[in-house]
């Protein structure tokens, strides 16, 4: 049943098209349906695209489809607002953050607190971070246990931060210096750590 026609010259004026209807049989028996009222947004670009347009039983031209009423069910179009983007947008960043290993904080041995600052022991996953980030996000950590210690008199801390080239125990060390130079700090144990320790006394 065509119903109206519309130049291209008018395309640009109808990209939201409603439409309501009854469905019936003329001089026929059938079953009553419910009223549909379904709106469509109009891609005008596809009317300029010929990979959109298909065949057809019901025209003899190749043309554009939109389902009004399928199997009962009235065709719904997601229409997405500028909120809708922002939303999905600020939750694909919360995705991405890295996330904390769960448990993995300091242990306790001898009374002498251990604290693993590599970076793959504080974080399931690294992807993203850049090496800056990565080193910031190790320093927090050992920031954040000095600041949970400070004020445990003669409390000794190691921080297993692995020889590398050296930023990041360099980094600790800058840290000592300027936000807690009245705590000791010496190399912890090569039996049991390496090179690759510091050991700081509160």
């Amino acid at each position: 049943m065509l119903l109206e026609e519309f130049g291209r010259e008018v395309l640009n004026e109808i990209e939201h098209v409603a439409i309501q209807l009854i469905a019936f049989k003329d001089g026929k028996t059938f079953a009553q349906k419910p009223a549909v009222s379904v709106e469509f947004r109009i891609d005008t670009v596809k009317f300029y695209k010929l990979h959109t347009f298909s065949e057809s039983v019901f025209f003899e031209e190749p043309v554009l489809i939109y389902d009004i009423v399928k199997a009962d069910v009235p065709g719904r179009q997601v229409l997405v607002s500028a909120d809708d983007i922002k939303s999905a947008l600020l939750q694909k960043k919360d995705l991405e953050e890295p996330k904390n290993k769960a448990g993995r904080r300091e242990v306790i041995k001898n009374n002498v607190v251990e604290v693993d600052l590599h970076i793959n022991e504080l974080l399931d996953s690294t992807a993203g971070m850049s090496n800056s980030e990565m080193l910031n996000y190790q320093l927090d950590k050992f920031r954040e246990v000095m600041e949970s210690y400070k004020s445990k008199s003669g409390q000794k801390i190691v921080f297993i931060h692995g020889k590398g080239d050296g930023v990041l125990r360099k980094a600790l060390l800058d840290e000592l210096r300027k936000k807690y130079n009245k705590c000791r700090y010496q190399d912890a144990s090569f039996q049991e750590y390496g090179f690759g320790a510091t050991m700081i006394t509160i």
